[in-house]
């Protein structure tokens, strides 16, 4: 039926208004958009801090079209209503999902925003109310994000992680690579952003007296070797952006399960982190210590049970784990968080296989083996031998199995 025999004919309209108040870390917007471009296969994102929008319609359900951006993030919204996603994009190209309020740091504004989308209303169906189709769009424009000042730090480590944080500070920043020693003199939190195993050398160049400032961004289980070196309460980041080469912009860690990001930092310079990542347009979540090691937890189960899954399977991507060997993959989740809920006496929030296999298709290209073993595999083999010396039932037979099938253990 003709939306005219409905409801009178409506417009909206899109603007790239940033808004006037004081700059803020974090800015909760109407409506977050991404964006998929066919030629590349890649993914894009833009926000839009406003879209009147009449009343009392209140739609559940957005579509529109749009040019490809340039700032690529790695995953897409689904499943949103009823909408036949494939059919839309056969039949008007490059299709987005407009979601509701989600906390967006300002940053994200990006440079490519049309300055103005005409929508005009058309009936979806029962179910999702209303959709707005795209019928216009002007030249793109560019936004400025405000401007958030960033502290100053030491980055021990020049590689990919490094280097990236170092491109998001103020130009005050000291880079301190393999041999060198971290200085006394200069306050601040210092970023070691090294492998796993140059942990033992980074602490020896760093003076005791500055211990308390160092900021670990390394994967796997810290626990232990934090605990023997007296640190117990070490500030930590669990860093779910991805830079792919030296140089190259860091792509935010965001799911559909997930649309406000996954990094996370604890500890005293844990604010400091979150000012900086969010300064470049990165989420951040300021933890207490309980929540951040359920979180780091989750981790430590997602990347010991894809790359094992993966490496079983001859080092398949990560998409391929998720999307081709899912049973074998919840097994391993479900095997791993038990042992990990009996041993720590965590209580993890409901869903976790789901989030876990939103990340996995928000980093499907990734490659998948099984590598720096005694920081990742390596904690739940030891719950499997600390369980046979005591003569009780493995907590994680596949786990052990397959890594017996590898030929690791």
């Amino acid at each position: 039926m003709p939306i005219s025999n409905q409801i009178p004919s409506q417009k909206a309209s899109l603007s790239t208004q940033t808004p006037s108040s004081s700059p803020k870390q974090t800015s909760l917007f109407p409506f977050v958009f991404y964006i998929r471009s066919h030629t590349s296969s890649s993914f894009h994102t833009c926000c839009c801090p406003h879209l009147p929008f009449p009343p009392p319609l209140q739609p559940s359900i957005f579509l529109f079209t749009i040019a490809r951006s340039t700032v690529p993030i790695p995953t897409i919204t689904s499943g949103v209503g009823n909408i036949d996603k494939e059919r839309e994009e056969k039949e008007h190209g490059d299709v987005g999902l407009l979601l509701f309020p989600v906390p967006v740091p300002v940053p994200r504004l990006l440079k490519h925003m049309a300055t103005s989308l005409s929508f005009s209303i058309c009936p979806a169906s029962t179910a999702s109310g209303f959709r707005l189709r795209a019928s216009t769009m002007a030249m793109a424009t560019t936004v400025t994000a405000p401007s958030t000042k960033v502290a100053p730090a030491v980055i021990v480590g020049g590689g990919r992680v490094g280097r990236a944080l170092k491109d998001m500070g103020s130009g005050q920043d000291l880079l301190v690579c393999r041999g060198e020693s971290v200085p006394l003199n200069f306050d601040g939190p210092i970023f070691v952003c090294t492998r796993n195993d140059d942990l033992e050398s980074v602490l020896q160049s760093t003076p005791p007296s500055r211990w308390a400032d160092l900021v670990f961004f390394q994967n796997g289980m810290m626990e232990p070797w934090l605990e023997s070196k007296g640190l117990e309460d070490a500030n930590q980041v669990l860093a779910y952006f991805a830079v792919s080469k030296i140089g190259e912009t860091p792509v935010d860690g965001l799911t559909d399960t997930n649309p406000e990001g996954l990094t996370a930092a604890y500890g005293k310079w844990a604010s400091v982190v979150a000012a900086r990542l969010n300064a470049a347009g990165l989420s951040c979540r300021v933890l207490d210590k309980e929540a951040f090691q359920k979180q780091m937890f989750e981790k430590l189960i997602w990347i010991c049970s894809v790359m094992l899954v993966g490496a079983r399977h001859g080092g398949v991507s990560v998409g391929a784990v998720e999307k081709d060997f899912r049973s074998e993959l919840s097994r391993l989740i479900t095997e791993l968080a038990s042992a990990t809920a009996s041993e720590k006496g965590i209580t993890f929030e409901e869903a976790m296989e789901e989030r876990l296999c939103a990340y996995s298709r928000a980093v499907a290209h990734f490659p998948t083996a099984v590598k720096e073993f005694k920081w990742r595999n390596g904690w739940f083999h030891s719950l499997s031998e600390k369980a046979s010396a005591q003569g009780k039932p493995d907590p994680c037979p596949l786990h052990s199995q397959w890594l017996k099938e590898l030929r690791i253990v």
